[in-house]
């Protein structure tokens, strides 16, 4: 149902990360004849990316972790408060994108990622092909469900691939460059001929968009894998369930599907899981979700509360840079809780249905009683209910209040 969408959504990244570094350092080709990602025909673009990323994780990162340091104890970062916040930004995002960088920077990290998607992509196609009514309605809510999957991510990677470069330019070009705030404070080079700081502005402007750029995008092709894993997993389990506006009490599978047809596209939504989640594991950061979208969130609102106490709201751009980092903090934790939690839902009803369904044959039965909920856990410490019964609301809860715990105790002792 979505392997187009799967498809076109790989493509986009792909390009947009070839643009991003002037069809440099990349790690992916797109396949025009063939429709597929593969990796780069000249191994040089490997390289490229390999040495750059090196380069980021021995100077860059250190140096901008000491300037964070120089900058919140010294006046100067309390006059340039969107220097110490770009900075700041800039220093915890570098580190969880080194973590999707080293995947892909190994000898079969580029494969090993195609291999993935292309296991996704060969799955959408075999459910589609094991349905045996071709003019089988998928309900209301499975429509919905598709148009809400394939509507988030199409926004989401539209707007990196159009608005983000726009908005990375416009900070790298100006004082507020990190980079560029860096080399000042080591040499005050202003104070020669207007073209010089000029020059290193505008050269360290390009430098900066690039990186930038360049860093997103491969989040973002690692995170399309993800939120394609689950939107799939969210949309097939949705349809194996039965249609709640076909108003008759018993569980009717859709599109004419047989017990042992469901049973087997069931185990194979499983199966891709559990490939999917070794997958995610070596990214790192997607078990780590929780954590960034609380500290994300936490400086956010202690930001936009700071400025509020001290200048009344004056700093107009710092405040909407926090509002908009809160909005994606809180649509990734939505993301990977809200419809997370919702697919154990989905596959618990399946499954009690199913029992309820076959509860007079015994081999059924048993079979039925051996299968556990599935979904895609995405925690970095699993419990023994988490396996059984899938993640829950309670954890998207658990978002706010510490959010809100900290915030709070932080902006106190602020103000003391």
């Amino acid at each position: 149902m979505l392997e187009i969408v799967f498809r076109s959504l790989l493509r986009n990244a792909i390009l947009f990360k070839q643009r991003s570094t002037l069809y440099t350092t990349y790690y992916l080709e797109w396949d025009t004849k063939h429709a597929r990602a593969t990796p780069p025909k000249r191994n040089w673009h490997i390289q490229a990316f390999r040495v750059a990323n090196i380069f980021t994780a021995f100077f860059i990162l250190p140096a901008l972790w000491v300037r964070c340091y120089h900058l919140s104890t010294s006046r100067g970062g309390r006059w340039y408060k969107s220097t110490l916040c770009l900075t700041y930004i800039v220093s915890f995002i570098l580190p969880c994108y080194l973590c999707f960088a080293r995947f892909i920077m190994g000898p079969s990290g580029p494969q090993k990622y195609i291999n993935c998607f292309e296991v996704l992509l060969n799955l959408e196609r075999t459910l589609e092909d094991m349905i045996p009514r071709s003019d089988y309605k998928r309900g209301d809510d499975v429509d919905s469900a598709v148009r809400q999957m394939t509507r988030y991510p199409l926004v989401l990677f539209g707007i990196l691939d159009s608005i983000l470069p726009i908005s990375i330019a416009f900070f790298c070009f100006f004082r507020w460059n990190p980079l560029y705030t860096m080399f000042l404070a080591i040499h005050n080079f202003e104070l020669y001929s207007p073209i010089v700081p000029i020059s290193i502005q505008i050269s360290l402007g390009i430098l900066g968009t690039i990186g930038v750029t360049m860093m997103l995008a491969t989040i973002g092709i690692c995170l399309l894998i993800v939120s394609c894993s689950i939107a799939s997993l969210y949309v097939w389990m949705l349809f194996l369930n039965r249609d709640k506006n076909d108003g008759r009490k018993k569980f009717k599978l859709r599109g004419g599907l047989s017990f042992y047809t469901a049973i087997k596209m069931y185990n194979m939504l499983r199966v891709m899981t559990i490939i999917e989640e070794e997958l995610f594991i070596e990214f790192v950061m997607p078990r780590l979700h929780h954590f960034v979208a609380v500290v994300l969130s936490t400086c956010a609102h202690l930001l936009v509360l700071t400025q509020i106490l001290r200048n009344g709201g004056k700093s107009t751009i710092l405040i909407s840079g926090a509002i908009v980092i809160w909005l994606m903090s809180l649509i990734m934790e939505y993301y990977t809780i809200c419809v997370v939690a919702r697919i154990g839902e989905l596959s618990k009803t399946f499954l009690m249905g199913m029992r309820m369904e076959n509860r007079r044959i015994p081999e059924r039965r048993r079979q039925l009683d051996s299968m556990l909920p599935n979904c895609i856990r995405l925690e970095f410490l699993s419990s023994v209910e988490t396996i059984h019964n899938g993640v829950g609301m309670k954890y998207f809860l658990n978002y706010f209040d510490r959010v809100a715990n900290i915030t709070v105790t932080l902006l106190l002792a602020y103000v003391h």
